[in-house]
């Protein structure tokens, strides 16, 4: 099942058309939506404000990567590597949710 962000959300609704038209079939998906929240926001503010995480510049950089390593690729294979991407995340983050469960719990001294 998909899942989506009202932030994401907003920033479609100034993409182009196209782009609009390409969202609204995953909408068809019926994604889980995960809205924005006084605390999302504030830790959004606290990692833009102590340069923990530039997002922006993240993801600008993650994409040219991307876009260079695809440029001659097939539809075919840039699905491929996506996939590919999609699966190991898949496989990663459950096993770090359960390191993390794992983890004994800190005491207080």
């Amino acid at each position: 099942m998909p899942v989506i962000s009202d932030v994401v959300a907003a920033e479609i609704a100034d993409a182009p058309t196209s782009v609009q038209h390409l969202f609204a079939e995953i909408l068809a998906y019926a994604p889980g939506i995960i809205g924005v929240s006084p605390e999302a926001l504030q830790l959004a503010d606290t990692y833009q404000q102590h340069t923990i995480i530039n997002a922006i510049e993240m993801t600008r950089r993650i994409r040219e990567q991307h876009a260079h390593s695809l440029q001659n690729a097939t539809p075919e294979e840039r699905i491929a590597f996506y996939r590919e991407k999609a699966r190991t995340m898949q496989v990663v983050v459950p096993t770090q949710q359960t390191l993390s469960a794992r983890a004994p719990a800190k005491t207080q001294e």
